[in-house]
């Protein structure tokens, strides 16, 4: 028999499944439950059972119905927090997140250094210390998230930097879990945004650099060594832009990333004004080559795994006025360069969370795994 198949794999899918649907869609009876999971009543009443005695669990009330039954509804405790964070910004971002995915309380601090992370976090860590029961990061750069380790991330200046060893001795008390930054935001979308909609989507984020998550059919793609989704590191033009971090020259987000457009049109006042000038006239030569590029690169991604939407997202500094220019530019540019049969036909929209879809992702990425652990 197959590890995936023993029935102590069976029964942590199972419960996990109903917790999903829990911060998913809300507050459930056991009746309901079961017809969305398709698992039996009795089945449901064991895991519903285990799982309030673990105090994960609690009944929040009781429901009329046409027959004069009254079944009690379930929810996830909302006793229970996970303390977000968010690294991909200019400064770091903290949050206390519930198991519905919204954020109770956030704060900034930039990081400069590594115990600047003690900083960003032990303000709302000793308000919600007796409600906290994971610490959840989202993470930009390379990383291998099951031993913990940041291989390189340039934005935060950390090589190899064994980021979980570092956290667990400040906080030993409190599981701790980290992510990419692309898949925190990917996960998020897909569970509380649109992305819920599409067998294959990719979620382009743009921040310090330029990042993409890949979802195809129910999976989260993950590359070898941990790499995946890089497409600020495809080369445009060996003539033009700044030696990449990488090693590379051209690299994309060395010409395109929000940090270099801001650089490149300090004259055009606001970045909000520059892109909706540019749409009216298409005058701007900084700006048309600069998504010339993006088009270039996203539509050659496409051509390997072409997905049925792809959302646009950002960082804090990319409002959503901002993101919604920028789905139109590059929804224009890859129809430009993309087979025929796929023009009109890929779904561009710009992600309804915003700039909170990072941390949603991180807050998410907490519940399930310490759930993961404490049902095992």
């Amino acid at each position: 028999m197959r590890e995936g198949r023993k029935p102590e794999y069976i029964g942590l899918y199972n419960k996990n499944l109903v917790l999903e649907i829990l911060i998913k869609i809300g507050p459930k009876s056991r009746a309901e439950l079961a017809r969305i999971s398709k698992l039996t009543k009795t089945a449901i009443s064991e895991i519903v059972d285990e799982l309030i005695e673990k105090n994960i669990l609690i009944e929040v009330g009781k429901v009329e119905t046409s027959r004069g039954r009254r079944p009690t509804k379930l929810t996830i405790n909302p006793e229970l927090k996970v303390l977000a964070i968010d690294l991909s910004g200019l400064e770091g971002r903290v949050g206390v997140v519930n198991s519905n995915g919204k954020i109770e309380e956030d704060r900034y601090h930039p990081i400069e250094k590594k115990e600047d992370l003690f900083q960003l976090i032990d303000p709302l860590l000793i308000k919600y210390k007796n409600n906290v029961v994971a610490i959840s990061l989202s993470v930009p750069g390379i990383i291998d998230k099951y031993n913990g380790e940041v291989i390189l991330s340039v934005g935060l200046n950390w090589k190899n930097f064994k980021l979980k060893e570092f956290l667990k001795e400040k906080y030993p008390n409190y599981p701790i879990y980290m992510e990419k930054d692309t898949n925190s935001g990917l996960l998020s979308e897909l569970w509380f945004g649109e992305g819920k909609n599409f067998n294959i989507l990719f979620y382009l984020l743009f921040e310090k650099g330029i990042g993409l998550g890949i979802y195809y059919k129910g999976n989260i793609i993950e590359g070898f060594n941990n790499i995946e989704g890089e497409i600020g590191h495809t080369i445009v033009s060996k003539e033009i832009g700044e030696k990449c971090w990488c090693g590379n020259k051209g690299c994309l987000e060395s010409i395109a990333s929000i940090p270099k457009i801001q650089e490149k049109i300090l004259d055009l006042g606001s970045l909000e004004k520059a892109l909706i000038n540019y749409i009216q006239d298409n005058k701007n030569s900084v700006l048309q080559e600069i998504f010339e590029f993006l088009g270039i690169s996203l539509a050659n991604t496409i051509h390997i795994l072409a997905p049925e939407a792809i959302c646009i997202s950002g960082n804090r500094g990319m409002t959503k006025d901002i993101l919604n220019l920028f789905t139109k530019i590059l929804k224009d540019k890859v129809d430009k360069y993309v087979f025929e049969y796929l023009k009109d036909k890929i779904y561009f929209y710009t992600s309804p969370l915003g700039n909170d879809g990072l941390l949603i992702g991180a807050g998410i990425l907490g519940f399930i795994n310490y759930f993961r652990e404490l049902l095992k």
